[in-house]
């Protein structure tokens, strides 16, 4: 598993790409400072769609078997956490763990 801060400077994109499949490698998106400038797109089946993250405590799934995209269009960084696990047995232990907190 890998856990990492991605900064996205403003008036940065980040360029389509496909990273891994899912089934190897489940990656997981928390906004911690973002805006509604800042979007993340991906294209499944030849559809392109985009849509903003909001920092409201909520964790995201991304696929990144699929062509995907992100944009800063503002003036301020964005931070994501981004959180990559082996696969759904690794979120299981995770949550197996968190009840001991």
């Amino acid at each position: 598993a890998r856990v990492r801060f991605a900064y996205l400077a403003p008036g940065f994109q980040i360029k389509p790409h496909v990273d891994y499949d899912p089934s190897y490698i489940v990656r997981f998106h928390i906004p911690l400072i973002t805006n509604k400038q800042c979007t993340l797109g991906a294209s499944v089946k030849n559809e392109k769609k985009e849509v903003h993250l909001p920092a409201d405590g909520n964790i995201y799934f991304l696929n990144t078997g699929y062509k995907h995209w992100a944009a800063n269009n503002s003036s301020d960084p964005r931070i994501h956490l981004i959180v990559d696990v082996q696969n759904q047995d690794d979120l299981h232990d995770l949550a197996e763990f968190n009840n001991y907190i």
